[in-house]
C-alpha cells in the first residue's frame, strides 16, 4: 500500500489503455464540487474503463444546479438522498452502502475511486481493500492523513496534471463567473441603494483578499474568514456592521443575491462564494432624487489600524458632539443679537 500522496498515473499490467478493465467511480457531491470532481474524473478516465460512475447528493439544492451540465456529458447516474436531519446530509451513507453491494457483487470490478475528502468513508475504503479490490481517492489537501492511509492512493485534486482537466466542462461551469468584466446596478430607492452599498463593500473586500490570495483556484472564499475579514474593515469612517444594510446573515444575503454571487455549502468544509464579476458600479434611477445621507457614495473601505475597534466610532461621534455645541452656540450668539437689535 502506497500511502503518500501521488498525482501522476500508475502503469498497470491489465490489457486494456491504461491498465484498469472496470472501475468504479462514486461521487460525494455534498463535500466537493462539480470543477474538482471533473479534474478527478478526467484523471481517472486515463486509468482505464470506467464502467459505473455516481454522483450522490441532495439535488433540491440550490447549490446542485451547476452539476447538470457534467452529468449529462459524462453520463453519470445522479442518486438523490434526502437530507433526513436538517443540517446533515446522508450522502455518505448512500455511497457506502452502495459500494459495499458493488464489491460484493461486481466481482470484476478492479479499481475503486471515490471523490470526496470526508474521513467517515475510512471503514469502506478498508472494506474494499480488504476484499483484494484497489481504491484510491481524490481530495483536497485538508483530507484526514487518517483517511488517507486506507487508500492505496490519494490524489491532492488541486494539483492534478492539466491535461486531466476539461477544459471545455470548466468553461460551461464557470460560464456565470465573469471576472473581466463589471455590472451596474441602478437603484430606484433608499433601501436599494443601501444594499447596493453593501454590494459594493463586500466586492471591494473580497476583491482584496483574492489579490492577497486567499480565494482558491476558483476564486471561491470561506463565508467565515470573509465574515471576520468585513468586521475588521471602517466604512465611512465607521467600522463596519452587517446589521446596518441587512437583518439577516451574510450567507443567507449572499445566497438571495444569486446574479452576483456564486455559493457552494461544502458541508463539513464550510461554505464558499465568490464575486461573480469584477467591479459594481452603483446609479440613480432619474426618478430618484434620494437625500445626501442614505445616498451619498462609499468614499472610503479600508482595515482598521491596531487601535481600538471603538477608536473610530467614537471620534467620530465626538466630532459630531463639537459640531453640534458650535452649532449652539452660533445659534445663541444670534439669538442674542436679534434680542439686542429689538430692544433699541
Amino acid at each position: 500500500m502506497n500511502n503518500t500522496t501521488n498525482n501522476t498515473p500508475a502503469n498497470h499490467n491489465n490489457a486494456v489503455p491504461g491498465g484498469y478493465k472496470n472501475i468504479v467511480v462514486l461521487v460525494d457531491g455534498d463535500n466537493v464540487n462539480v470543477t474538482a470532481t471533473i479534474r478527478a474524473f478526467r484523471f481517472i478516465e486515463e486509468l482505464g474503463h470506467v464502467t459505473i460512475k455516481r454522483v450522490y447528493g441532495n439535488w433540491a439544492k440550490v447549490q446542485f444546479k451547476d452539476w447538470h451540465d457534467f452529468i449529462m456529458r459524462n453520463g453519470f447516474t445522479a442518486v438523490q438522498q434526502f437530507d433526513a436531519v436538517k443540517g446533515k446530509n446522508s450522502t455518505d451513507i448512500a455511497l457506502t452502502v452502495d459500494a459495499i453491494d458493488i464489491v460484493n457483487n461486481r466481482h470484476d470490478v478492479d479499481l475503486f475511486a471515490i471523490i470526496s475528502s470526508d474521513s467517515d468513508y475510512v471503514a469502506v475504503a478498508a472494506y474494499i481493500r480488504e476484499r483484494g479490490c484497489r481504491i484510491i481517492g481524490f481530495g483536497n489537501s485538508a483530507t484526514n492523513v487518517y483517511y488517507r492511509n486506507f487508500l492505496d492512493e490519494f490524489y491532492d485534486d488541486t494539483k492534478l496534471p492539466e491535461k486531466a482537466v476539461g477544459i471545455a466542462e470548466l468553461t460551461a461551469v464557470n460560464q456565470r463567473f465573469k471576472p473581466d468584466e463589471n455590472i451596474t446596478i441602478t437603484v430606484t430607492n433608499d433601501i436599494e441603494y443601501k444594499l447596493a452599498k453593501l454590494h459594493l463593500i463586500i466586492y471591494r473586500v473580497a476583491l482584496s483578499m483574492m489579490a492577497a490570495g486567499k480565494a482558491d483556484s476558483e476564486g471561491m472564499l470561506f463565508c467565515t474568514s470573509f465574515n471576520k475579514q468585513l468586521t475588521t474593515h471602517l466604512v465611512d469612517g465607521k467600522r463596519f456592521l452587517l446589521s446596518e444594510f441587512y437583518s439577516g446573515s451574510l450567507w443567507a444575503y449572499l445566497k438571495k443575491f444569486s446574479d452576483l454571487y456564486d455559493t457552494h455549502d461544502f458541508g463539513k468544509l464550510g461554505k464558499k462564494f465568490r464575486c461573480r464579476y469584477k467591479n459594481i458600479t452603483v446609479q440613480k434611477d432619474p426618478s430618484y432624487a434620494g437625500n445626501e445621507s442614505s445616498a451619498a457614495p462609499i468614499t472610503d473601505v479600508e482595515e482598521t489600524t491596531s487601535a481600538s475597534p471603538n477608536d473610530a466610532p467614537a471620534k467620530q461621534a465626538g466630532g459630531t458632539a463639537a459640531a453640534k455645541k458650535t452649532t449652539s452656540k452660533s445659534a445663541a450668539a444670534k439669538n442674542a443679537k436679534t434680542t439686542a437689535d429689538n430692544n433699541k
